[in-house]
């Protein structure tokens, strides 16, 4: 465990709330049902089943990618986009969106918010180092990991207590748990890295880590005992990003023919998360009223966030789900985890750049813009 080290900056903010988009902007239908009583698709590998329920979609303006990340019991999603003409943080409510301006970064992400309103994410400076950042009652502070060489933050609790990961000196990834001015380390067994994404009320929190097996395992821990959580089926790697007061967990896993499939994980049910035209499907974030937030790949590569409707017919599938539980896919292809995987969301190609190893990358131009909500 270490002292916190926070550093406060003034004159961040939020710069809206942004313009609604014109009347004559297509918007498409406001609500699409992801999948009907009537149009259950059949089971996935490792014996999931898709789940019903209704969903938007979120874009920037112009963007080539938009990512949803975070969402509270409010309704209030956070995330990140990309585009030509400009990028950047966002909050997101009842259809408006309100870009985050960090004082002096060159790029920013937001990542987690907490049902107080606070934010989480990450930011580059001006001489090119990544720092985590809180906002919260309109205070920003940027997070550092004592002895880091990139910090990012990724989740926060109602309690203040916030995660994320931090690289060290020697280039190795950890995962960490801030609480009370105190950091903590998460490392999995035997990892080579360790990432932490999302926390609840309770204190768990879910990541994921690559093992000594060159496999990527999500888990939960809570209090330095940690769970491994392989999804039935997964080829290779699975994800678990979000999780709420009810222990539900979101997430996503490789399939054997080199896709990926989006999962709830309820009450030891898998449930199969997929949306309609949709080519890959990334649930990221889950609150407490079962809502989720995430991203998504059109048939034409175009990334997409997206935020469920509260659902109302997961009991549905209890039977269905018990019935098939525990099944696992006997492919023999496996997809081999890249060291310097951040997350298998494709969202962090936007923020985190240098997390990736992947060199920074500019996300210059206008600070104000509409966003469509589909």
């Amino acid at each position: 465990m270490f002292l916190l080290a926070v550093m406060s900056l003034c004159g961040c903010n939020l710069a809206g709330p942004l313009a609604p988009a014109p009347n004559n902007a297509s918007l498409g239908p406001s609500l699409y049902n992801a999948v009907s009583s009537g149009d259950r698709l059949p089971f996935r590998p490792g014996g999931a089943v898709e789940s019903a329920f209704s969903f938007r979609s979120i874009d920037g303006p112009g963007a080539s990618a938009t990512s949803a990340t975070g969402i509270n019991l409010r309704g209030q999603v956070v995330g990140d986009f990309s585009a030509a003409a400009g990028g950047g943080a966002f909050h997101w409510a009842d259809g408006i969106a309100t870009q985050i301006v960090v004082p002096g970064a060159s790029l920013a992400y937001a990542r987690g918010i907490n049902d107080n309103g606070a934010i989480v994410g990450g930011f580059v400076d001006a001489n090119g180092a990544e720092h985590g950042f809180l906002l919260s009652n309109g205070t920003f502070s940027a997070i550092d990991a004592p002895g880091a060489v990139v910090t990012s933050a990724f989740g926060i609790n109602e309690l203040g207590a916030i995660v994320g990961n931090y690289i060290d000196a020697n280039g190795v990834r950890h995962g960490f748990l801030l609480q009370a001015g105190v950091f903590t380390t998460i490392d999995g067994p035997g990892s080579l890295w360790t990432q932490a994404f999302g926390i609840n009320a309770r204190g768990q929190v879910v990541g994921f880590y690559l093992g000594s097996d060159i496999r990527g395992h999500g888990y939960v821990w809570s209090e330095g005992e940690m769970t491994t959580i392989d999804a039935p089926g997964a080829a290779a790697n699975t994800a678990t990003y979000g999780i709420n007061s009810r222990g539900q967990i979101v997430g996503f896993y490789d399939t054997p023919n080199g896709g990926r499939q989006g999962f709830l994980l309820s009450q030891g049910m898998w449930i199969g998360i997929r949306l309609p035209r949709a080519t890959e499907t990334s649930p990221i974030g889950i609150n407490d009223a079962g809502q989720i937030a995430g991203e998504y790949l059109d048939g034409r590569g175009t990334l997409h966030g997206f935020l469920t409707g509260r659902p109302n017919r997961l009991s549905e599938l209890g039977p269905v789900l018990a019935a098939v539980k525990g099944q696992r896919d006997a492919a023999s292809s496996v997809r081999v985890a890249p060291p310097n995987l951040e997350t298998a969301a494709a969202s962090l190609g936007i923020g985190a750049a240098q997390s990736l190893g992947r060199g920074s990358k500019s996300l210059s131009g206008s600070r104000s813009a509409a966003f469509l909500v589909r």
